[in-house]
């Protein structure tokens, strides 16, 4: 099974690591009032224009994007994953604006944590026609945007990873909270 996975929010924690550096940035450097609204994810959460939100990219992210640690488990069950002789494709939006050199810096983030995959891309805003080019089988993901564009359009199944922005119900999506939950449910995909 060729396995379409997300990095941020799905393989690293990456609210829960720059959401303290991202308040601190709104109130030291964007001198604003750190509120955040809860209902957003990072970095929409607070109303940063587009120059604040590049800075806060090339300054903060840029900085801090290769400590952000993995999600629980997810080295652990990739690795199970590939030696079951599945594809892992990692597939981020990741880009140029956010990253100096996304493909390298997630490349090497992803070396630090050990974290095994097949094939790597960045730049993909949409991921439905890299999931239809690739081939892939299944999505991992924490956009609902994501999930649901993929889930209605290319037919496959989709793992929403679970989050406090993205309590959804929507046909062709199932909401997981652990990786140790997304192998079991590959599994039982699989033996269908």
């Amino acid at each position: 099974m060729k396995i379409g996975v997300d990095i941020d929010d799905t393989l690293a924690q990456t609210t829960n690591y720059l959401m303290p550096l991202a308040i601190k940035f709104d109130k030291d450097i964007l001198h604003k009032n750190g509120i955040v609204d809860s209902t957003k994810d990072l970095p929409r959460c607070f109303d940063w224009n587009n120059d604040e939100l590049r800075l806060f990219f090339r300054t903060v992210f840029e900085n801090e994007v290769l400590n952000i640690p993995p999600m629980d488990e997810v080295k652990k069950v990739i690795k199970k994953l590939k030696e079951d002789g599945n594809h892992i494709i990692i597939i981020s939006s990741r880009n140029n604006i956010q990253l100096s050199n996304p493909y390298d810096i997630t490349q090497k983030w992803l070396s630090i944590n050990e974290i095994e995959f097949d094939k790597l891309i960045v730049n993909a805003k949409y991921k439905g026609p890299v999931v239809e080019e690739e081939k892939i089988d299944l999505l991992i993901d924490d956009s609902i945007g994501q999930c649901t564009f993929i889930a209605d359009n290319n037919k496959i199944p989709v793992v929403l990873y679970a989050k406090d922005t993205n309590q959804i119900e929507y046909q062709g999506i199932i909401r997981l909270e652990s990786w140790e939950q997304i192998y079991n449910y590959i599994l039982n995909l699989e033996n269908k």
